[in-house]
């Protein structure tokens, strides 16, 4: 029992800490992607819905409060003695959160002249072939020689299609 007790109060809050670290610079890169190529391509824009955009920015917003709260629980804690690594654990609903988020956020599509934008990933137009859409929300095409998938929910289909024809 004194085992469990020890990997409980100690090993988990590092592990998770270790999560939450990833899985943020995930986000991280993500976004500096893009603050990178929309630099060199002034003609990235957007290619989601309004929906889209309106969801991805609740999402981002609840995450932003969720990173306030966790840090406002953790310096709570340490004020009423708690111990650090019982104030670790202030961070276990932002890790799952972040996890999530990371994932979420490697769907937003962004569209240039030459490129499309998904995630930390460019693809170049011209080295896309092969286009095709199997299902409503999903997207198939073959990249140099691997083929991808790419999921379509809150993605503007006419600019998207208007651009991978040009």
């Amino acid at each position: 029992m004194e085992i469990l007790d020890i990997i409980f109060d100690s090993i988990l809050p590092i592990v998770i800490i270790g999560f939450l670290i990833y899985f943020s610079l995930i986000i991280i890169t993500v976004i500096i992607t893009v603050i990178r190529v929309k630099k060199a391509d002034k003609t990235t824009e957007i290619c989601m819905t309004k929906a889209g955009v309106a969801v991805h920015s609740l999402v981002f917003a609840l995450y932003i409060l969720l990173i306030g709260y966790s840090i406002y629980n953790f310096v709570g804690m340490l004020s009423n003695h708690a111990g650090f690594m019982k104030s670790i654990s202030a961070f276990n609903i932002l890790t799952v959160f972040t996890l999530l988020y990371s994932s979420f956020i490697q769907d937003f599509l962004f569209v240039s002249k030459r490129a499309l934008i998904r995630g930390n990933h460019l693809y170049e137009f011209r080295r896309i072939k092969k286009v095709t859409y199997p299902k409503k929300h999903k997207m198939n095409f073959v990249y140099g020689q691997n083929e991808l998938h790419l999921s379509t929910w809150f993605v503007d289909m006419t600019k998207l299609k208007r651009k991978l024809v040009k």
